[in-house]
């Protein structure tokens, strides 16, 4: 401790001294910065302003051209009325509109959207002139839209009832609403007796360019209103418009009628509903200010509170521009610039740092860097000297972490052995007791299954033996009595005893048949839920794969989302293997099942008739290696699976199911009952679109069999004696 308070007080004289020589320095120089910045931001302010009265002198300019144009126009052809050659090409449609149309091999670019409302035809000769005038002003219209970037619509819309609108667009259609919304509404004569430009609030662009305002004059031919031309602007533009200002922690922002915001940094510009005011977006210091900066004098720099503002009125429009921000940014840019004034006693406090530097560093410093590296080295289990530089204060410091995590490490490590097999044995218990469960039931449904169909089964075939006897009495009868009377013949005939001599045989043989399958079914259920863990068992690979098959016969039928998943078998000739046959049966129930649940997924998103051209199909093959061992392949032409989900796909309690549907314990207890239980691999190759494919090899014998199983003679075991019907 005692050489760190020397370090201290060393450091703390350095500082008094260089601080009193700066703040010498910089006293002379603060005034005149800080007064400079005032000026630099009130210039950069004025050109801004400057900027924006010429765009909107320009707009303004030319809607005074379309007016004096376009009353113009009308005025001359009271005269010397003249058709528009364009006239011919606008043509009445069928639902009671009429549109200016393109003749063969033009452009639409070079045509505005002309139409309207009602029967073109028998309309007045004031219709007339004025329909003519709006088509004359087209050239005008694409002039100022191709010479001024800043305009995004120019058009002319009528009292009655029609718009010519540059440039052309699918996205607008002629409505009598229009005629109520502000860019025409603000030139009749109760709004605007003046006939002056005018401009409206911010709305929602009717084409789908966002919010805009709109600049707008009316027409009138002597003293009768005739329509609007108008030019719209998007509030994008407007935020173009003010970027060019750049000052750190300063904000420039148009106001408009009604305090609206047009441009803010940052503004959204797509939406009606995200339109703000000017006192959402002031400080809180300003926001009880609004009236006095508001009428503030043009360009002038005022003080309010801890900001500076400045304000300028937009000529000919509504809007105000204003600037503000904090003083303290004016005093960051006033520090910043003044550093040349500071130079001198800046030198003489690095030289002092310099010092206070080279002792920190060789004393402390250098010292905690390597030990920040001592630490990192022994978190990656790294083993380093110590450095030959180190102090002889900072050794016991090593030593100690070193210690620390080397325990560390081997108590993580023993933590993570258990951990691991405390989840193995988890996985095994779960699965256990699920099997034995699964097992209990569908023993007692075979039982109450069996006992039934033993009985139906017996009287088939003792009604069999009957209906034999039967129909050898009757044919004794009839040859007996071959003229039994009208009354037994008409009976004959009303029974139709041919037909039914003929049918019972094959009615019986079908209940036969039923009879069989459920037996099949029975006892490959009760096979398949057995707790054969207890000893391995000779098995016949292909009876287990035909066994899981007719247990999910009936999720691959059709239903009313997809058609039948087809099942293609390519079995080749395998020898019987040891094995936990109905371990192995679960196997493939969790692989085949994921199959069907990932082809139910899809068809939710695929057409019934897409999916009957491009069937739905699992592929299993077999083979025999050339190791002598047993290969199953599993295929499907399903989605596939993302390569970044293969090394997670037999984790436990992974799943990509949605939440409900699937556990992340199917493939994980898979993975364990083929490597760990029987030796085997279990392999996933997937290409998305082309689908997944499961790989499984098995040994054909295997040596860790339990203790129950050392037998000469293996007991033989088929995994399922039952046919899948297909």
């Amino acid at each position: 401790m005692p050489s760190f308070k020397r370090y201290s007080y060393f450091l703390t004289g350095t500082f008094l001294i260089v601080l009193l020589i700066s703040l010498s320095f910089l006293g002379l120089q603060w005034h005149a910065v800080y007064t400079h910045e005032q000026i630099v931001i009130q210039n950069k302010f004025f050109e801004n302003a400057v900027h924006l009265d010429g765009i909107v002198k320009s707009v303004t300019n030319q809607l005074h051209i379309l007016q004096v144009t376009a009353e113009e126009d009308l005025k001359l052809s009271i005269k010397d009325p003249t058709t528009s050659p364009l006239r011919k090409q606008v043509i009445q449609t069928r639902d009671s509109r009429y549109k200016l149309f393109p003749q063969i091999g033009e452009s639409r670019d070079t045509f505005g959207n002309i139409q309207g409302i009602g029967a073109l035809s028998h309309q007045s000769n004031e219709f007339e002139r004025e329909f003519n005038m709006t088509l004359r002003l087209m050239p005008i219209f694409r002039g100022i839209k191709e010479n001024f970037q800043e305009v995004t619509w120019v058009y002319y819309i009528s009292a009655q009832g029609f718009i010519n609108l540059y440039p052309y667009s699918e996205e607008i259609e002629f409505d009598q609403a229009m005629l109520k919304m502000a860019f025409f509404a603000q030139g009749l004569p109760d709004h605007n007796p003046q006939r002056q430009t005018s401009w409206t609030d911010a709305y929602l662009d009717l084409a789908g360019q966002g919010m805009m305002v709109t600049a707008n004059a009316p027409i009138y031919e002597q003293d009768r209103f005739r329509g609007t031309v108008a030019i719209d602007i998007t509030l994008e533009r407007l935020n173009q418009a003010i970027q060019n200002f750049d000052y750190a922690k300063g904000t420039l922002l148009i106001s408009g009628a009604n305090q609206q915001l047009l441009a803010y940094p940052g503004l959204k510009t797509t939406s009606a509903s995200e339109i703000q005011t000017l006192d959402t977006v002031l400080p809180d210091a300003l926001k009880a200010e609004t009236n006095l900066i508001l009428s503030s004098p043009n360009n002038h720099v005022q003080a309010i509170g801890s900001f500076l503002v400045i304000h300028r009125r937009i000529a000919d429009t509504p809007w105000d521009l204003i600037f503000f921000i904090p003083k303290s940014a004016i005093y960051y840019a006033a520090v910043t610039n003044g550093l040349l004034a500071s130079m001198i006693p800046l030198i003489g406090l690095g030289l002092c740092l310099w010092a206070t530097s080279r002792i920190l560093t060789d004393s402390f410093i250098q010292p905690a860097c390597q030990l920040v590296d001592h630490i990192e080295h022994e978190k990656q289990a790294v083993s380093t000297d110590l450095p030959d530089t180190l102090p002889d204060i900072w050794v016991p410091w090593f030593k100690t972490i070193s210690r620390a995590f080397r325990e560390n490490r081997n108590l993580l490590g023993a933590l993570e052995v258990q951990l691991d097999n405390l989840k193995k044995t988890q996985l095994q218990l779960v699965h256990s007791e699920k099997m034995s469960a699964l097992g209990n039931l569908v023993a007692g449904v075979a039982h109450e299954i069996n006992n039934p169909l033993g009985f139906v089964r017996g009287n088939v075939a003792e009604l069999q033996l009957s209906l034999k006897d039967i129909t050898a009495y009757i044919q004794l009868w009839e040859r007996t009595f071959p003229s039994p009377g009208e009354e037994l013949r008409t009976a004959r005939e009303q029974l139709d005893i041919e037909f039914l001599l003929e049918d019972l045989p094959h009615m019986l043989a079908s209940m036969n048949a039923g009879c069989d399958r459920i037996r099949n079914i029975s006892n490959s259920l009760r096979l398949f839920a057995r707790a054969d863990h207890d000893q391995k068992l000779k098995a016949n690979v292909h009876e287990g794969i035909d066994s899981t098959l007719l247990i999910l016969k009936y999720r691959l039928q059709a239903n009313q989302y997809r058609p039948e998943i087809q099942i293609i078998r390519d079995y080749a000739q395998l020898p019987d293997i040891m094995c936990f046959p109905g371990q192995l049966s679960q196997v493939f129930m969790n692989i085949l099942a994921n199959a069907i649940d990932m082809f139910d997924e899809l068809a939710e998103e695929t057409s019934f008739t897409e999916l009957e051209t491009t069937p739905q199909q699992i592929t299993i093959s077999t083979q025999l290696t050339p190791l002598r061992q047993v290969e199953i392949r599993i295929r499907d032409n399903g989605k596939g699976i993302p390569t970044d989900l293969w090394a997670k796909i037999f984790d436990r309690k992974f799943t990509t199911k949605t939440v409900g549907k699937g556990t992340g314990l199917g493939l994980a207890i898979a993975h364990q009952v083929v490597t760990e239980k029987h030796g085997g691999r279990l392999d996933v190759y997937s290409q998305l679109d082309q689908g997944t494919e499961f790989s499984i090899l098995l040994p054909i014998e295997t040596s860790d069999r339990s203790t129950d199983d050392q037998t000469d003679e293996p007991k033989q075991v088929s995994i399922s004696t039952a046919s899948t019907g297909h």
